[in-house]
């Protein structure tokens, strides 16, 4: 997979999680124009760049979570 795949799939989770790529860039202390960046394919992430992505999308993603299992 491609890394503008792994973008594309990162800002559907985040869709379906109701929140948005600046939160998670935010979060993840990364700039929003790195983001831009590795969706147009300029540059990639770092190993630990894409592990604070995925960490920060795991947060946003446990409360909807949290709330499927309580239902």
């Amino acid at each position: 997979m491609t890394i503008q795949a792994k973008v594309l799939e990162i800002e559907a989770r985040l869709e379906r999680a109701g929140s948005t790529v600046d939160a998670m860039c935010k979060l993840a202390e990364i700039a929003r124009s790195t983001w831009v960046r590795w969706k147009a394919g300029r540059n990639s992430p770092n190993f630990e760049t894409w592990g604070r992505v995925e960490a920060a999308v795991a947060a946003i993603e446990a409360p909807r979570s949290a709330e499927k299992g309580a239902a």
